[in-house]
C-alpha cells in the first residue's frame, strides 16, 4: 500500500500580517491497494502473494518478513514451511529475510508495548528498510499489532496483511467459531486444515464431534444466526433382517418397511342425547408409513436381469 499526496495551495495571495505572511495551503492523502481473494495462497503455483508485492516494482526482488498468530500456527503446523517454500520456488523475485516467526496474537497484544518495541528493534536487526514489506497472518488484534509495528518503524514499512478471520478480514462484525461444549473443543481452522491434510493425525475433538455456529452480534442482541452441530459417534450394529422376495421375469416384487399409522380423518359429537348425555366419536384411518420398494426384474439375453425400481409414490 503506496499513499499519494496531493497539495494544492487554496490561496496566491497571503494574509498580510503585522509580522509577515501567511499562506494557506491543504494537501490529502490517497491510498491505493488490491484486496485478493484466493484459495492456497502459499501454494508455490499461486501467484497471488507474489504478484502483490511485485506489483509496485516489478522488476526488483522484494524483501519481506513474516509474522504468525500463534493461534494459527498451532491449528496449521505446516504454516511457517509453506511460506519458506514459497519464497525458495520465487527466490528470483523474493527475498524471505528470516524465517517465519511465531508471535502471541489476541487482544492481549494490544496491550504489551514492551512486545511492539521488541518487534520494531527485529526489523532494524533484520536490515527492514522502507521498501521491505511486513506480512502478518493471523486474527484481527494480531494484524492491528503488526500493522501499529510497521507504521512506526522507519516512518512506515509497507505492510500486508493475511487475515485468518472474517473479523480480520474486513470487521464485519459476522463471527463464525467452534463452541468448546457440548460436543468437543475444535475450531474451524481445525476443520479446515482435517479436510486440506486428510493423512495427518486429526485434532482429538474432531473424533467426537463439534459445535459451529455463525451470527451477527449487535448491541441490542443478536442480529441472526445459525448453528450446526456434527456428532461422531460408533457402536454396536445388530442386523434385523436381511429381507428377499422372489418373482418371475418381468413381474413386480415389493419391499416393504412400513407400520400402520392411525390418521384422523373426522370427528362428531352428538349433544342431543337423553338427559343431556353427549356421545363423541371419531373416524381413523391407518396407513403404512415408511420404505416401500418395488423391482422388477427383466432377464436380457445375456441372462444379466437389470431391475427397474419404483420409489412407492408420496
Amino acid at each position: 500500500m503506496k499513499p499519494t499526496i496531493t497539495t494544492t495551495t487554496t490561496s496566491q495571495i497571503p494574509d498580510a500580517t503585522p509580522f509577515g505572511a501567511v499562506y494557506h495551503q491543504r494537501f490529502a492523502v490517497q491510498y491505493d491497494y488490491p484486496v485478493h481473494f484466493t484459495q492456497d495462497l502459499f501454494s508455490r503455483d499461486n501467484p497471488v502473494f507474489v504478484s502483490a508485492l511485485t506489483r509496485k516494482e516489478p522488476n526488483k526482488r522484494s524483501r519481506f518478513v513474516v509474522f504468525i498468530d500463534a493461534d494459527v500456527a498451532s491449528s496449521w503446523p505446516a504454516l511457517a514451511h509453506d511460506v519458506r517454500a514459497y519464497a525458495e520456488s520465487h527466490a528470483e523475485q523474493l527475498q524471505l529475510l528470516a524465517p517465519p516467526e511465531t508471535i502471541l496474537g489476541g487482544e492481549q497484544v494490544k496491550h504489551d508495548p514492551d512486545l511492539v518495541t521488541r518487534l520494531q528493534h527485529r526489523l532494524v536487526d533484520l536490515r527492514v528498510d522502507r521498501h521491505s514489506y511486513v506480512v502478518a497472518i493471523g486474527g484481527g488484534a494480531f494484524l492491528d499489532m503488526v500493522g501499529y509495528v510497521a507504521a512506526t518503524t522507519h516512518r512506515g514499512v509497507r505492510h500486508v496483511r493475511v487475515p485468518t478471520t472474517v473479523l480480520g478480514q474486513n470487521d464485519t462484525r459476522v463471527p463464525a467459531g467452534g463452541f468448546l461444549s457440548p460436543v468437543g473443543g475444535v475450531s474451524l481452522v481445525d476443520l479446515a486444515n482435517s479436510i486440506r491434510y486428510p493423512s495427518a493425525t486429526p485434532p482429538a475433538g474432531l473424533t467426537n464431534g463439534t459445535t459451529i455456529g455463525v451470527g451477527r452480534v449487535v448491541a441490542n442482541g443478536v442480529n441472526f444466526g445459525a448453528m450446526l452441530r456434527a456428532i461422531r459417534g460408533d457402536g454396536d450394529s445388530n442386523i434385523l433382517a436381511t429381507p428377499s422376495a422372489t418373482t418371475m421375469d418381468n413381474q413386480e416384487a415389493e419391499f416393504k418397511a412400513t407400520q400402520e399409522v392411525p390418521f384422523i380423518t373426522g370427528s362428531f359429537t352428538n349433544t342431543g342425547a337423553t338427559n343431556g348425555a353427549t356421545n363423541p366419536f371419531q373416524t381413523v384411518q391407518r396407513e403404512e408409513v415408511g420404505t416401500i420398494l418395488k423391482v422388477t426384474p427383466q432377464i436380457a439375453g445375456e441372462g444379466v436381469p437389470p431391475r427397474t425400481l419404483y420409489p412407492p409414490a408420496p
